[in-house]
């Protein structure tokens, strides 16, 4: 829980603390091993709460199809405040675009966690699921477990 309330400080326009500069570092890098280049900025605009020293990070590029298009997915944290992120960034010009989904697990119902969550508002239930957003345009999809809520925010940016 504590690694999920790094990541939402950005989010509800609260300043927080750098991150784990070695993780930034190695997030870039893994981009780079990839062969892929040109959205550093973005990179560590998506990684810049990320914490803690059990990092993995997997990259996917197209080079291909579309050598612009470059997907990462990482997690990090450890056992019971762990973070899995999966980000897509595209380059357009000199700018880059990444939408990122982030997940995690609470042990509270969901009920109980969207009350928590003042800065988001209810927008729909769709099956399962139930849909919220805050005014900065960040999604939350809360979905029922049996012992626990499973909470994925969305964010995009241009970096």
């Amino acid at each position: 829980m504590k690694r999920l309330f790094t990541i939402l400080l950005p989010l509800l326009s609260v300043s927080a603390n750098a991150a784990n500069a070695e993780f930034i570092d190695f997030a870039v890098k893994q981009a780079h091993k990839r062969q892929y280049y040109g959205c550093e900025n973005a990179i560590k605009e998506v990684y810049k709460t990320a914490d803690g020293s059990d990092i993995r990070i997997s990259g996917s590029t197209y080079k291909d199809t579309n050598p612009n298009v470059f997907t990462m997915t990482a997690v990090w944290g450890s056992k019971g405040d762990s973070v899995l992120n999966n980000t897509i960034f595209i380059k357009t010009g000199k700018k880059c675009m990444y939408s990122s989904t982030i997940n995690f697990t609470t042990k509270k119902n969901c009920l109980t966690y969207a009350q928590e969550m003042q800065a988001f508002k209810f927008e729909a239930e769709t099956g399962d699921h139930t849909w919220m957003k805050n005014s900065g345009g960040v999604e939350l999809v809360l979905s029922q477990l049996p012992s626990s809520c499973n909470a994925t925010f969305i964010i995009s940016g241009l970096k």
